[in-house]
């Protein structure tokens, strides 16, 4: 993968994960979750993984908006719980998908 590319979507998604929650360490993790989450499932289904590939980056991009649909709680998906239940451990965020 282009590691320029790389860094600054992944960077942005921290930081829009981070405005959300105000934790940043909470924010690389859920990010790190998700981002090895889109990896090994496009290993599975041999979809080349570089940020040019749109398949790869729509899936990556598709991926972190259920996920940040489902934290943000005044989302239309209504789960309020969420985000408690990643803060407090009952869901690992690294393992969010």
């Amino acid at each position: 993968m282009n590691s320029s590319c790389d860094d600054k979507i992944r960077f942005s998604v921290v930081k829009m994960f981070e405005k959300l929650i105000d934790d940043k360490t909470l924010s690389l993790k859920i990010e790190k979750g998700i981002y090895n989450y889109v990896i090994r499932k496009s290993k599975e289904k041999n979809i080349k993984r570089f940020w040019s590939n749109k398949v790869f980056k729509d899936f990556y991009l598709t991926k972190i908006g259920s996920v940040y649909s489902n934290i943000k709680q005044n989302s239309y998906i209504e789960n309020v719980k969420f985000l408690e239940r990643i803060k407090n451990g009952e869901i690992d965020p690294e393992k969010i998908c």
